[in-house]
Parts: structure tokens; C-alpha cells; sequence
């Protein structure tokens, strides 16, 4: 009887915990592909300069593109930055928040995103929620006094190739939250 109290317990607490954003397990093959959101085929990605021009009199476009991870939310993995070689930032934003890119170990990582684009500027509250969830120093956050134009996806599934777990074991064990 103790045992099964336990485990009632022990399922209870746990119940309100979402694991769903947390990394998995490494791949051995440094060209693996790990999928966060909707599984899709990576075939026919093609690069953010095309994408872009894609843009022409569209206001939002269908796309899949590759290009190389620059920074993701430190705190729930619901956004990256994404290196463009344009002249605006590239913003992706899990679709719903409904699922969440690893918090670390991705800068300089290929991906595959899967989604949909538009142009937008983000305000100045938002830059500094952004620049807060990456962890900026207060002097770096002060200094953002004006809006951006930015490119925003909103991505239904991301495919990040060769992420190494950066945590023992499942990654549970420092998941930032108590349990």
C-alpha cells in the first residue's frame, strides 16, 4: 500500500510539469536531425535570400527554409533568431507555443523551418521581453529604445541538425522549473 501511495504521489506532482520544450536524447551522428513541433520534409528548403524576395507584393508566404540557428529563448525554446545575411533580423516563433526549440547549444546549428513568414516590427516592450528570456545584461536591455522591422515566422515545425544534449541522463534534471 505504501508503494502505490507513493506513486499516486509522485504522479501527482509530476502532473503539472511540460517536458514537451526539454532536450532529447543525442544523436551519435552529427548529421542527425532532431524535429521540435510537426515532423516535415526537409526536401526542397531553400535558402533565406530566396525567401525574402519571395516577399515581393505577398504579405505573408508559405515557406521552408535552412539557414544557421544565431540565438534561442533561453527560458522555453519559443523563439530563435536566425542568420539571414538581410537586411532585417529574422525572428521564428513556435506556432502556439505548442512546442519549444532546446534553450542552449544550437548557435551556429543548421536548421530547417517549416512555417509561415511576414514582414513586422516588433515594439519596444517586446525587444525587451526578448532580450530578457536571452538572458542580456540590464545595460543591453535599457539601451533598446526603438521598434525593429524584423522578419517573423511563425513555425508549425523546426528541424535543427546535429544538437548535442547538453544534459546528463533525459534532461530533466535541469529543466528550470521545481517539481
Amino acid at each position: 500500500m505504501k508503494k502505490i501511495t507513493f506513486f499516486l504521489f509522485a504522479s501527482m506532482a509530476m502532473g503539472g510539469c511540460d517536458h514537451s520544450n526539454h532536450q532529447h536524447a543525442a544523436p551519435t551522428d552529427p548529421n542527425a536531425v532532431e524535429f521540435y513541433g510537426e515532423k516535415f520534409d526537409t526536401t526542397g528548403a531553400i535558402p533565406p535570400a530566396q525567401m525574402v524576395s519571395s516577399f515581393q507584393g505577398n504579405d505573408t508566404v508559405a515557406v521552408k527554409f535552412k539557414a544557421s540557428i544565431v540565438e534561442t529563448c533561453a527560458k522555453a525554446g519559443c523563439w530563435m533568431t536566425i542568420a539571414n545575411g538581410g537586411q532585417y533580423p529574422m525572428y521564428v516563433f513556435m506556432k502556439d507555443h505548442a512546442f519549444g526549440v532546446p534553450l542552449e547549444g544550437c548557435k551556429n546549428l543548421s536548421c530547417i523551418v517549416n512555417g509561415v513568414a511576414h514582414r513586422d516590427t516588433l515594439s519596444v516592450d517586446v525587444l525587451k521581453h526578448f532580450a530578457e528570456d536571452a538572458k542580456k545584461s540590464q545595460a543591453e536591455i535599457d539601451a533598446i529604445t526603438e521598434p525593429m522591422p524584423c522578419l517573423s515566422v511563425t513555425a508549425n515545425g523546426v528541424a535543427i541538425k546535429g544538437f548535442e544534449e547538453h544534459f546528463a541522463g533525459d534532461g530533466h534534471e535541469n529543466c528550470n522549473h521545481s517539481h
